[in-house]
């Protein structure tokens, strides 16, 4: 089983206090973000992720890609898999990056809710349960924020 050490732990809990706080997650170096991936995000993280996001377990579990029985199941400090973890860290790493893009959490909440031409008319919040959806929306926010229409 893998482990999640303390520090690891810690260092990730910080970033999932405040909207503010997460917005400088996309910010940590390569590597560190790549070892919370790998050494799983557990279930009290991802609780604190649904908080800060106002995500309800519907949205987490279409999001994650596993069923909302599968969330609730988990125990505190159980981890998910890899590929969990890693769907949960580019889910965190898009809104940091938005929230630093639309200059705050609650223009960014709102711009995910609406349709945009850019991305098919759709809301970037449906397109982002998939790799490809999640890859047009950050380019969509790149676009926003050097100018581009």
């Amino acid at each position: 089983m893998k482990k999640n050490t303390t520090e690891d732990k810690t260092m990730l809990q910080e970033f999932l206090t405040s909207p503010k706080a997460l917005a400088r997650l996309q910010h940590l170096p390569l590597q560190q973000r790549i070892q919370f991936v790998q050494t799983g995000i557990s279930k009290v993280q991802l609780t604190a992720v649904k908080k800060i996001l106002h995500f309800d377990y519907d949205l987490l579990s279409r999001l994650l890609l596993i069923t909302n029985r599968s969330l609730h199941l988990k125990k505190e400090h159980d981890l998910f898999s890899t590929s969990v973890s890693d769907r949960i860290m580019a889910v965190l790493e898009l809104y940091s990056f938005g929230y630093e893009v639309m200059g705050g959490y609650a223009d960014f909440h709102e711009w995910m809710k609406q349709p945009s031409e850019k991305l098919l008319a759709q809301c970037p919040l449906d397109l982002i349960t998939t790799h490809p959806g999640l890859l047009a929306v950050r380019n969509a926010l790149t676009d926003i924020q050097f100018g581009h229409p």
